[in-house]
């Protein structure tokens, strides 16, 4: 930030007798907070963390896991992991999620009470409740805050309920209708610099379209893409702005304003390009995210993805690029969806570069069963008397070895076999299961899991 947006800065200080006379200082932001982040760190990050202490001690939190785990069945080392959600926060904006409605109006006072002693205080004429799979909703939620003058009073704040999405930076999260329409106002309210009868020429205009328009747009984009087809109407309005400013006789193709120049276009930004391009960035982001919890919760919706909507094969390589998941909006972020089209649209994928659990045999054989072709697979059954006998995973039974050569890694049945459970139709089946297991390389199971593609072009963890 430039020092002279830090220097000689407007501040009140606020005591507990109300707010004091403005005087000025340096060292601040431009907004009055401190340029130390210790301020920061005591009323958002350690009140963040005594929410969530405070409410899982009473078994009351959000805990999100895989359908597997649900199901006491896990097929990945993924299905082990748990996300505990009690509070978001990014950049001015949070969000207290809870299962019910009275712990969620206690962690309401308790932020309030934690924040009023550092000075800070909620804005409730921009705060709002959200309400999911409530039935008869009320249409106002009243909660009890304290006075931030007087702390020691308590006050009440009627807020407005919405049942239909859930905001967060002035975002609706997972719904690109309402997404385009605000980009589609912003378009339409964006009006080109009137220079007294002077037009400017294409560079000019292609610049100040970049700066002034498409900035905005790249920044809701990278929040929450819109379908493909809303976002080629956004580029067809452009195209319409663009003609009505030079008063063309004719109308060109809106395709020609986005073309390169290389290929005799205009090489003016587009929005449909750029809207896919957020998504593909945002998956891959999502799944390398360097802030642990977002990766584990990336990394929970591609496990439910690849196991309960893609066969157990890994969805975003392979053969299941010819697949489409646009139907399943209750299931997957719609960037996810998007991306994936995307990704399958370009001839481009996404490897998966760590499947040490299948060389180890961290995985359970039904998994296994699952993602290998036909002529490779074991029967179900057989698969079942495995596991009644105690034999889940697949180093339960076997493990690589090298061949003679040293070029491939095949199974090899274990010797000592144990068969718990008393049961004998594990132990008959045997001889069968140990061949099947011969049969098998490391590159099976890899092929198997990739979905028998090729490695694309593009890289992601």
């Amino acid at each position: 930030m430039p020092l002279l947006l830090m220097t000689d800065v407007s501040y009140c200080i606020k005591t507990f007798y109300g707010f004091t006379n403005p005087i000025t200082i340096s060292g601040v932001t431009k907004q009055g907070g401190p340029l130390c982040p210790i301020k920061c760190t005591l009323t958002s990050s350690l009140g963040s963390h005594w929410l969530s202490d405070s409410l899982h001690q009473h078994g009351d939190g959000i805990q999100i896991v895989t359908l597997q785990a649900l199901r006491g069945r896990p097929h990945l080392p993924n299905d082990c992991i748990t996300v505990l959600i009690v509070m978001m926060e990014a950049m001015d904006d949070s969000a207290i999620i809870t299962m019910s409605m009275p712990t969620c109006l206690s962690l309401i006072m308790m932020s309030e009470t934690f924040q009023s002693a550092y000075g800070s205080e909620t804005s409730w004429s921009k705060s709002a409740a959200f309400l999911r799979n409530v039935q008869n909703p009320p249409s106002q939620l009243q909660v009890t805050s304290i006075d931030p003058m007087q702390p020691h009073i308590q006050v009440q704040h009627n807020l407005a309920v919405s049942t239909s999405h859930i905001e967060l930076l002035h975002v609706s999260i997972n719904n690109p209708d309402v997404q385009f329409q605000k980009l589609k106002t912003l378009v339409l309210s964006f009006v080109f610099p009137s220079l007294q009868n002077i037009r400017l020429p294409l560079p000019a205009l292609r610049w100040v379209l970049s700066q002034c328009l498409i900035s905005k747009l790249r920044s809701h984009l990278a929040y929450q893409p819109i379908a493909e087809a809303d976002a080629l109407h956004l580029d067809h309005l452009i195209a319409a702005k663009v003609h009505e400013y030079f008063s063309f006789p004719f109308i060109f193709n809106s395709n020609l304003l986005s073309l390169p120049l290389s290929l005799f276009g205009f090489d003016f930004p587009s929005v449909s390009h750029l809207n896919c391009v957020t998504a593909v960035n945002g998956l891959l982001c999502d799944l390398n995210h360097h802030i642990r919890t977002f990766q584990n919760m990336a990394h929970i919706t591609l496990t439910n993805w690849t196991c309960q909507l893609n066969h157990c094969s890994f969805p975003l390589h392979g053969s299941s690029l010819k697949m489409s998941f646009m139907c399943h909006s209750n299931s997957l972020p719609f960037q996810w969806q998007l991306a994936h089209n995307t990704i399958s649209h370009n001839g481009l994928s996404v490897h998966n570069t760590d499947l040490s659990f299948l060389f180890h045999g961290d995985v359970p054989l039904c998994h296994v069963n699952h993602f290998l072709s036909s002529p490779l697979n074991l029967s179900p059954q057989s698969i079942t008397n495995l596991a009644n006998a105690g034999l889940v995973k697949l180093s339960d039974i076997a493990y690589f070895s090298p061949d003679p050569n040293g070029v491939s890694l095949w199974l090899t049945p274990h010797s000592n076999i144990r068969f718990l459970n008393m049961t004998i139709r594990a132990e008959e089946q045997w001889p069968e299961t140990a061949e099947w297991l011969r049969r098998l390389t490391l590159k099976d199971l890899v092929n198997g899991y990739m979905a028998q593609g090729d490695v694309g072009r593009m890289s992601g963890k």
